[in-house]
C-alpha cells in the first residue's frame, strides 16, 4: 500500500525501495502469496521508472521549447505527457500548459488546466507548488494585457519576476 501511495505521488524510486522490502518481509515469513504479489508490483515500478524518466525528458523539453515562444510545440507534446505521468508531473504539466495557453491568448483554457495544477498540488500537499500555481492563475484571471509574443522573449520563467503580471516557471529544478 505504502509503495501504490508513493508511486501516485510521483516518488517512483522509493516506490521502488519499500516494495522490495515488503517482499523480503514477505519471504522471511514464509508468505508465498505476498512475494508474489509485491514481485509483480515490483516488476511493474521497474517499468515505471524507466517510462518515468521518459516523462521527465519530455516535460523538460516542453518547457525549453515554452521558454523559446513555441507554444504550440510545447502543448503537443505536454498533452501528449499527460496521460502517463505521476501526480507530481501531472501538476507540472497542467502548469505549464496553462502559461502555454495564457502566453497564446487563451485565457479560458489556460484557466482551466491552472485550476486543475492547483488541485493537484494541493492533492500532493505541495505546498511551493501550490503558491505557484495559485499566482498564476491569480494573475491569468486579473491579465488584461495582450499575451507575450516571440519578440518580446522568454521573458522572466525563473520564478523571481519583477513584474506582477509575468507568469512563474511552473517548473522548479
Amino acid at each position: 500500500m505504502l509503495g501504490t501511495n508513493l508511486f501516485h505521488l510521483g516518488l517512483v524510486d522509493e516506490a521502488r525501495k519499500v516494495t522490495q522490502t515488503a517482499v523480503d518481509a514477505c519471504y522471511a515469513v514464509g508468505d508465498a502469496e505476498g512475494v508474489a504479489v509485491y514481485q509483480e508490483n515490483l516488476q511493474f515500478l521497474k517499468m515505471a521508472e524507466g517510462s518515468q524518466k521518459g516523462v521527465d525528458e519530455g516535460v523538460a523539453r516542453a518547457q525549453l521549447l515554452s521558454d523559446q515562444g513555441r507554444y504550440k510545440e510545447s502543448i503537443a507534446i505536454l498533452e501528449t505527457l499527460l496521460q502517463g505521468a505521476t501526480v507530481n508531473l501531472n501538476c507540472k504539466i497542467n502548469g505549464l500548459l496553462g502559461a502555454n495557453y495564457h502566453w497564446r491568448g487563451d485565457r479560458e483554457v489556460a484557466v482551466r488546466y491552472l485550476e486543475t495544477a492547483v488541485a493537484l498540488a494541493e492533492a500532493s500537499n505541495d505546498i511551493e507548488a501550490q503558491r505557484i500555481y495559485r499566482n498564476n492563475l491569480e494573475i491569468v484571471r486579473k491579465n488584461n494585457s495582450p499575451p507575450r509574443t516571440l519578440a518580446d522573449g522568454p521573458g522572466d520563467l525563473d520564478g523571481s519576476a519583477s513584474s506582477s503580471n509575468q507568469l512563474t516557471s511552473c517548473i522548479r529544478r
